[in-house]
């Protein structure tokens, strides 16, 4: 799945609202600090939540256009609070073909209309997404939507991420021998991501530990060994560093080398069609970290869309200024100025292309 276009409004908190964007497959998202570009990332994620599950809803509404293989949609939804509980106040689902537009689902309060019929009293909380997730085309909308993935390792996420096990061996099974991509990258813990990996998609596993290794040549060797813990043993992805004698297990590597593991164990088993969110890719990485993303991404963005956020020069310089979506904020209004309205003036240049993006006064006066 796709996300072609999509206009917000949340009405949560700070009341965060956008212009219409046009989105791409690869789209780096840059402006001055506080300009809105990880509000647009939760607000989309916040979209995707609200339509494939019965909790964490966000009050506010979306207007999104969708790329389902070869057919479109238009999904429009409003959630407003009501006393203790977020509800549905108008929920329309539209199908595209040929220009033709077809309502699927046309719901208010009162009335619930699926292709045309009227369904009996239905859960108000709930999206017709999820309520309909069988049936077709619905489920290519919800399978897409239940893969947009949001990575921002704030807040302790990367250190709670390392955690030894959080998956029993039935559910690791289950994931594994039906090579469940969906359900993997949700999996919390990267150690039994890496385990799920390497004992039923090894190709996969040998990928990741090639690249991991490209990106960090000091290590000579990748393996899972036993490690105690106080509730028993457990098998622990663990690196071996050239002069260096001992093992290093993973909750003990750097955060910089256990974000871009993460990220490349993320990578190499997205889901067809996923929708990767990546807030600030560069922080707490070294240069040698940082210069491997941009080429690595246009080698493996495939069939999935990527929206990311980033302010070093080097992600920004080696991702084309067409792929570019320029952040500026007044008040809670978020606009957006495409990359490709700048291309012809900022030059063929990389270098002359980030000083002109730095000193664009759309850029510069990022929030008014």
């Amino acid at each position: 799945m796709k996300i072609t276009k999509f206009k917000i409004k949340e009405t949560n908190f700070s009341s965060w609202k956008s212009n219409e964007i046009e989105l791409g497959n690869v789209n780096l998202l840059v402006g001055n600090s506080g300009s809105g570009k990880s509000n647009l990332l939760s607000s989309i994620f916040n979209m995707g939540t609200s339509a494939v599950r019965t909790k964490d809803k966000v009050p506010g509404s979306w207007n999104v256009s969708l790329q389902c293989g070869e057919l479109s949609f238009e999904w429009d939804i409003e959630f407003a609070r009501n006393n203790n509980k977020i509800e549905i106040v108008k929920e329309v689902l539209t199908s595209i073909t040929s220009g033709a537009r077809t309502i699927i689902v046309d719901r208010t309060l009162n009335v619930f209309l699926f292709n045309g019929a009227n369904l009996p009293k239905i859960s108000q909380e709930d999206s017709a997404i999820y309520l309909l997730k069988e049936e077709y085309p619905i489920s290519l909308i919800y399978n897409g939507m239940s893969t947009i993935i949001r990575r921002d390792f704030a807040s302790g996420n990367l250190k709670e991420s390392m955690s030894n096990h959080l998956l029993n061996l039935t559910d690791k099974e289950n994931i594994g021998k039906n090579k469940d991509l969906i359900n993997l990258v949700n999996v919390e813990s990267l150690n039994d991501r890496l385990d799920i990996i390497c004992k039923y998609i090894k190709p996969k596993y040998d990928s990741i530990c090639a690249s991991f290794r490209e990106v960090f040549p000091f290590i000579t060797d990748i393996k899972f060994m036993d490690q105690k813990t106080n509730i028993g043993i457990f098998k622990k992805i663990n690196t071996k560093e050239r002069n260096c004698t001992e093992w290093v297990p993973l909750d003990k590597l750097s955060s910089g080398m256990q974000k871009v593991l993460y990220i490349l164990t993320d990578i190499y088993t997205l889901p067809p069609g996923a929708i990767y969110l990546l807030d600030e890719y560069e922080n707490s990485l070294g240069i040698n970290a940082i210069d491997f993303f941009p080429d690595f991404l246009a080698d493996h963005f495939n069939n999935n869309q990527f929206l990311i956020t980033s302010h070093h020069p080097y992600i920004i310089n080696n991702i084309p200024v067409k792929n570019w979506y320029i952040c500026h904020r007044s008040g809670t209004d978020i606009k957006v100025k495409y990359g490709s309205e700048v291309v012809s003036r900022y030059g063929s240049s990389k270098q002359k292309s980030f000083y002109n993006l730095i000193n664009d006064p759309f850029y510069v006066e990022g929030i008014e």
